[in-house]
């Protein structure tokens, strides 16, 4: 298992220092607490699911959706930062909780496409 760890650990690297310096521009700066924070973050994953390419797949997911999260998140891009806010970032990917690129809920895009129907039939 310490072998799958260390190397989903540097697959998910690869894809953070990728991900990063394609969304912001420049390297991302990792210290110590980032690479606790995704040895943490992987370690959890693997909670999840022993295979440790779901593991990297669920990782590449969250940087491939970062832009779906609320903003609160989306300004956490530390590695230290994710693995904080991990249980709240997946349990907003699995429960609808994202938002679109225009920043609202997709919840209250459904109450309002909601009402809005009922307004119409007269309800």
């Amino acid at each position: 298992m310490k072998e799958q760890k260390l190397e989903a650990f540097k697959r998910c690297m690869s894809l953070y220092c990728s991900w990063f310096e394609s969304e912001r521009g420049f390297k991302a700066r990792i210290d110590a607490s980032d690479g606790k924070g995704l040895k943490e973050t992987v370690a959890y994953l693997f909670s999840l699911t022993p295979d440790t390419d779901s593991v990297v797949n669920m990782f590449e997911y969250i940087l491939r959706h970062w832009s779906e999260l609320s903003d609160f998140y989306q300004k956490g891009v530390r590695l230290r930062q994710i693995n904080s806010n991990l249980v709240n970032i997946i349990d907003s990917f699995k429960n609808g909780q994202t938002t679109n690129k225009s920043g609202i809920s997709a919840d209250y895009l459904q109450r309002v496409v909601r009402d809005m129907s009922d307004s119409e039939r007269g309800n």
